[in-house]
Order: C-alpha cells, then sequence, then structure tokens
C-alpha cells in the first residue's frame, strides 16, 4: 500500500501484479480511478507485462489521471503541515493539554491488553471443554455397563 501512495503522490502511473492477501483489492482500486494497469498473477507473463507497459505509458488518460491524483494528495499534505503547525501553536501557548492525553497511561498491561478477560474467556473455554469430556466418558462408561449387561 506505501508503495502505490508513493507512486500516487508523485503521479505515476502503475503496473500493478497483486500477490497476496488484500493486494488485489488495492489494486482493483487503482484500475478503477484509472491510475494503473492490472495483471492478475495467472494470466503474467512475458507478452502481458509487455502490453501493461505500453498500454500504461501510451495512455495519456492514465498520465493524466495520475497527476489528478497526484494534485488531490499533494494539496492534503500542505493540509496536514498546517494542521501540525496549527496544534504546535496551540499548545505553545497553552502548556500541556492534559485533557488530550490517552487515560490509558495509567492502566497496567493486563488491563491494557485486557488479559484478565482473556484469562477468564480462556479458562471458561477450557472448563465446558472439560465438562463435556466428562459427560462423554459418563455416557459412554453407562452404554458399555448397559452392554455387558446383555452380553
Amino acid at each position: 500500500m506505501n508503495s502505490m501512495l508513493e507512486a500516487m503522490f508523485h503521479g505515476k502511473p502503475m503496473i500493478l501484479i497483486p500477490l497476496f492477501g488484500d493486494q488485489l483489492v488495492n489494486a482493483k482500486n487503482v484500475e478503477r480511478i484509472g491510475t494503473g494497469t492490472l495483471i492478475e498473477r495467472s494470466s503474467l507473463n512475458k507478452k502481458t507485462f509487455t502490453d501493461a507497459i505500453q498500454r500504461t505509458l501510451g495512455n495519456r488518460e492514465i498520465l493524466r489521471e495520475a497527476a489528478f491524483v497526484a494534485s488531490l494528495l499533494a494539496g492534503r499534505a500542505q493540509q496536514y503541515r498546517n494542521d501540525i503547525a496549527q496544534w504546535a501553536k496551540i499548545i505553545i501557548e497553552h502548556g500541556r493539554m492534559n485533557h488530550l492525553l490517552m487515560h490509558s497511561r495509567h492502566m497496567s498491561l493486563i488491563q491494557y491488553y485486557s488479559l484478565d478477560v482473556l484469562a477468564f474467556l480462556a479458562s471458561l473455554v477450557v472448563s465446558i471443554a472439560f465438562l463435556l469430556l466428562w459427560l462423554f466418558k459418563c455416557l459412554f462408561s453407562s452404554l458399555r455397563a448397559v452392554k455387558r449387561k446383555r452380553d
């Protein structure tokens, strides 16, 4: 995802070959917005690859869309710089803002990661498993006793 964002930020068209995970979804989105060409892994060969290069670099629409997306992202980067500068100014003027600090900084690791809840749930699952095992054991032993009485 980072390499796709970098290519979009710099206005470069892309040739995408998704291999695993969410790469296929991301590649289809890039192809849908018109800034790249998708090659399915199953159809990847020399011909499809060279065709994708020629189609991507020879298509003015893809180049135009890539430049348009880059202009959108460039404006957003400037907005983030302004936000950071504004927050820095507020902190300089007002000092530390305790109401913005996370409450989790006062929690123990057990509370923060909910280890107590996880331990309870794990013990519950283990208890249910042992109870079911004991019930099956009692059921099968009583069935054996009935079978022995018949014999």
